[in-house]
């Protein structure tokens, strides 16, 4: 079940973060998917899909370096406001000292 989780959060993470559509595309329940996630991850499916995003932004800011707007778009954000205070709930900075520190850990 985990596996298949992340199957579907790498194929649809952009266009879709709720627990509620990954539940639905496993044909499962919240009770099992959690017990699941937290079994093997320690993690809630919605912290799943979390770190997963904020994986992604990390690698986008570090390797490929467009504009936190242009990773905002390519994240499935709204706007590069609800991309900064994602990265800012998750980190406790902003995408721009998140990609300062990146860059100085991978000098």
């Amino acid at each position: 079940l985990v596996f298949d989780f992340i199957d579907l959060l790498e194929q649809h993470f952009t266009e879709n973060r709720s627990v509620q559509f990954f539940l639905a595309e496993l044909a499962t329940t919240d009770k099992k998917l959690s017990a699941a996630t937290h079994k093997y991850t320690g993690m809630s499916p919605l912290q799943v899909i979390h770190n997963f995003v904020l994986l992604e932004a990390k690698r986008l800011l570090l390797f490929e370096q467009p504009s936190h707007k242009e990773i905002s778009f390519q994240l499935g954000f709204d706007s590069p406001a609800s991309f900064s205070a994602f990265i800012k709930s998750k980190t406790g900075l902003t995408p721009s000292e998140l990609s300062d520190q990146l860059a100085q850990i991978h000098k």
